[in-house]
């Protein structure tokens, strides 16, 4: 039996629209699922928690946050 693994990450983005904007973002990549938005931090369920999720996400942010600006 596999264990849920899930991820939290902290939010810098200001704008609610953004925020949400990443929320569905991370959930078209394959093996990801958002599975809440609590004020500033996403908690992501994952397949393979060994990848470098923290880093890709960060990522996506940055890249996000640039389209809100």
């Amino acid at each position: 039996m596999q264990r849920i693994r899930v991820v939290a990450y902290n939010l810098h983005l200001s704008r609610q629209s953004a925020k949400n904007f990443f929320v569905w973002t991370v959930s078209l990549l394959p093996g990801t699922a958002s599975v809440s938005l609590e004020e500033n931090q996403v908690l992501i369920h994952v397949l393979d928690r060994h990848q470098a999720q923290q880093e890709k996400l960060q990522e996506i942010e940055e890249r996000i946050a640039c389209l809100f600006t």
